[in-house]
């Protein structure tokens, strides 16, 4: 099991940096902005993260995610 989650995992990453090197348009019609905070508990700590998007809206009406950040 543990090898199928570890092999899992390196194809999601590998194919979130094909993603995220990808290139992007130059023109966009609306850019949103928008964040999410998360407070997670291990046990008797907890740990907040937030998770920031950015979506663009090309000319034709098109929507795509232009970025994803997660900060601790």
């Amino acid at each position: 099991m543990e090898v199928a989650i570890s092999r899992l995992n390196q194809t999601l990453t590998q194919q979130f940096e094909t993603w995220r090197q990808r290139s992007l348009q130059t023109h966009w019609r609306i850019v949103y902005l928008d964040g999410v905070h998360f407070s997670i508990r291990h046990g008797d700590k907890a740990d907040a993260t937030i998770i920031l998007t950015a979506l663009g809206v090309d000319p034709t009406g098109n929507k795509e995610v232009l970025a994803r950040l997660s900060v601790r």
